[in-house]
């Protein structure tokens, strides 16, 4: 799926395909413009939709490529150079160098336009929430770098290039293909989108800890240990299932609804992978 919309070739690869049922065609042409599932659209024309998508991406990836001014030998004819910062999450320098280094191609842009979102702490006891503390989660940079996992292989190269210290690779947001992968590495953070949720469900590991948040009839529920509660728009948090003492820590709620949006409005590994 990735390989026929990424490079914007899909309806013109669909016309490459010969002896295409004219109803096949259109089933087809109805999905890309829905959002629908394009191999079920395709049925047995699906891998020649793809081989013709290949040869069609062929050209606009060279021609990007060549144009492209971090692929010129002026932007990489001197060795990095380490500077006196360590990556975290979020907001690295932006330089964008994992990206093309990586030999498998994990590495990829999250398109998060800069934005600071208000946060709370809140326990729940004696039957309502009490506020601990308060923050705000800010991004300043034009956009995230984040690492699919089920492309990466920790070789470590982007790390040697990388003028910060971590690695992308194990610092960035980590994004899952598949639900057994994300069980069994159940000791690495990042994220999972179930497959069933197209979009509008993603389950969450910080420190350990499992997250899931989930948007629901015009609210968003959000569930984490001991409790699960629902969010409204206008920021209120109604308690659905809430145990005594229970620490609430919203700034994962919105850590959650950033990388959502992010995923769902634009094409990428995450929302194409089947």
């Amino acid at each position: 799926t990735f390989i026929i919309k990424g490079a914007g070739q899909a309806q013109a690869a669909l016309d490459e395909i010969s002896g295409l049922d004219g109803t096949i065609r259109a089933n087809c042409t109805r999905a890309l413009q829905d959002d629908q599932d394009l191999r079920s659209a395709a049925g047995e024309y699906f891998d020649d939709w793809v081989s013709a998508a290949r040869v069609l991406n062929t050209a606009v990836y060279v021609e990007a490529a060549t144009e492209d001014p971090r692929y010129h030998f002026e932007q990489n004819n001197r060795p990095p150079k380490r500077i006196d910062s360590a990556l975290e999450l979020f907001d690295c320098i932006t330089c964008d160098k994992c990206i093309p280094v990586c030999p498998n191609n994990a590495n990829f842009r999250l398109m998060i336009e800069p934005v600071q979102v208000a946060t709370r702490i809140l326990r729940w006891e004696d039957g309502k929430f009490a506020q601990e503390s308060s923050d705000f989660v800010t991004l300043g940079k034009k956009h995230q770098i984040a690492t699919f996992a089920d492309f990466c292989n920790e070789c470590g190269n982007c790390d040697v290039f990388c003028p910060e210290e971590g690695g992308p690779y194990a610092i960035k947001p980590l994004f899952f293909g598949n639900e057994s992968d994300w069980n069994e590495f159940s000791r690495q953070d990042g994220f999972f989108f179930p497959p069933e949720g197209r979009g509008q469900r993603v389950i969450a590991r910080f420190d350990g800890r499992e997250f899931g948040l989930r948007n629901k009839d015009g609210h968003r529920e959000y569930s984490g240990p001991g409790f699960r509660v629902r969010l409204g728009a206008d920021e209120s948090i109604e308690a659905i299932d809430v145990e005594g003492g229970t620490i609430v820590d919203l700034t994962y709620a919105a850590i959650m609804v950033l990388v959502m949006d992010a995923i769902r409005n634009d094409l990428n590994y995450v929302n194409s992978w089947q």
